[in-house]
């Protein structure tokens, strides 16, 4: 039985991303296309463009509003989370820059973990649409914990910020 040709369903996943809108469609794809990233019965650098094809994917998932952008930031950071801690740190590199994604994510959140701890702080009293912002913070920083020794190898890494920003998981919902 012969291989599929891995750049051809690849091209395949990014142009039907490119042609739909539907949210249902889209995360199938992104779904797939994290499954082949993470299948040790592919070699790494398929794994590496299968990454790829996933963050296309969170992005155009994204730009057709089928996600906010916590969470298009969490799905975007957890694939990059990810190949960091399966295949190694990579300065430079988008997809496996510690540093980068450590920058990435607390862009994201748009606030500072000062601030995020004082509206933690009494959660339970908070409305609806506030908890779930504080929860897809939480969401958004878990992606932060398994590359943790990665982000401390880092020259000119802020790693008291980093425990700050780590230190809120048990305090948030």
């Amino acid at each position: 039985m012969s291989k599929p040709d891995m750049h051809g369903e690849e091209e395949s996943f990014l142009s039907a991303a490119r042609k739909s809108c539907d949210p249902a469609e889209l995360e199938s794809l992104r779904d797939r296309s994290v499954g082949r990233m993470q299948s040790p019965e592919f070699p790494t650098a398929d794994r590496l463009r299968w990454a790829q094809v996933a963050l296309s994917i969170c992005r155009a998932k994204h730009a057709c509003g089928a996600v906010d952008d916590l969470t298009a930031a969490t799905e975007v950071a957890r694939v990059r989370s990810y190949t960091i801690r399966q295949f190694g740190p990579a300065r430079g590199d988008h997809l496996r820059d510690p540093f980068q994604l450590y920058t990435d994510v607390t862009e994201a959140i748009g606030e500072t973990s000062e601030e995020i701890r004082r509206k933690s702080a009494h959660w339970q009293h908070r409305t609806r649409e506030e908890i779930l912002h504080l929860r897809r913070v939480k969401n958004l920083l878990n992606t932060l914990e398994g590359v943790q020794e990665q982000l401390r190898d880092q020259s000119g890494f802020p790693e008291r910020d980093m425990q700050a920003w780590l230190d809120l998981l048990p305090l948030l919902p």
